[in-house]
């Protein structure tokens, strides 16, 4: 998003895509020399096979990202946003198809699916009107990495923090209650992420784009910011408020009695989830 120059974008977006096949080597081959030593430390030797799903999960979604920022550049909105909802689509359906005989299977490879249509989309758009009209030059990819290296040290710890953040939860439910605690806060979970996935991952795309532009062109991009800010906290505050007082019922409606506790586990989540909307957009401002 930030180099003035086309091509160093293009060496970049190389760059990027190399840094994720290596990580996703690299993860296969500790799968594949630890494979009995983690799911011994994990105590749950029934995830032997799905352990080998990570890399190939890591490398779909890493290049993904990596294209998703160069369409973003070029400001391909409506790509992005039809490639958004295919893969949402393409994830339930497949979920769905495989849930009818191995439910645990659904959960894993349907995502899997979604990302690999997604990506395709991304790489079909890239070759047909992009790739021909640049080359790969290794010499300006070095220069370009150490000139971008304070990137992965600002940003991996950053991650590294919202990852375990997000991630925690589900790990202290499953040991200090019990499965079904864990199966309701992932249902509550995936159904309020809907919303800042969708409509602040929209606002993003168009914010990480004028920013960097503004940026770029004034020294500073103030304006956006702000207008940004207030946008999410107009577009967030009623709906919050509305759902923190009906949301329990509306579980109990949606998906039944049984999971009412789910609604209880939302109407807790909802501040988080009301501050997200608005800091994940923004959040990106670090990077600039």
């Amino acid at each position: 998003m930030l180099p003035k120059k086309e091509s160093e974008a293009f060496q970049i977006t190389v760059l990027a895509s190399l840094i994720t096949l290596v990580i996703s080597m690299l993860i296969l081959v500790v799968v594949i020399l630890f494979n009995h030593e983690i799911t011994e430390l994990l105590d749950n030797p029934s995830i032997t096979p799905w352990l080998y799903f990570i890399p190939i999960s890591v490398l779909l979604s890493g290049l993904y990202q990596v294209l998703n920022y160069w369409h973003n550049r070029h400001k391909r909105y409506p790509n992005i946003a039809r490639n958004r909802i295919i893969q949402s689509g393409v994830t339930s359906l497949s979920q769905l198809g495989f849930g009818g005989y191995a439910h645990s299977a659904g959960l894993i490879v349907g995502p899997l699916i979604g990302q690999t249509v997604a990506l395709v989309g991304f790489i079909k758009v890239f070759i047909t009107r992009d790739f021909s009209r640049h080359k790969v030059k290794r010499l300006e990819v070095r220069a370009l990495a150490k000139r971008y290296s304070q990137f992965p040290l600002i940003g991996l710890p950053t991650v590294l923090t919202n990852t375990a953040a997000n991630q925690a939860p589900i790990v202290l439910l499953g040991v200090i209650f019990s499965a079904s605690s864990v199966g309701f806060y992932y249902l509550t979970q995936r159904v309020l992420q809907a919303p800042v996935t969708l409509i602040s991952g929209s606002v993003l795309d168009v914010f990480k784009q004028r920013a960097s532009e503004d940026y770029k062109r004034n020294g500073h991009c103030k304006e956006i910011f702000k207008k940004t800010f207030f946008l999410l906290l107009l577009m967030a505050t009623l709906p919050s408020l509305i759902l923190y007082l009906f949301i329990e019922d509306l579980f109990v409606f949606v998906f039944g009695e049984v999971w009412r506790e789910a609604g209880v586990y939302a109407k807790l989540l909802m501040p988080a989830v009301f501050l997200k909307f608005i800091a994940n957009p923004l959040s990106f401002i670090t990077y600039i």
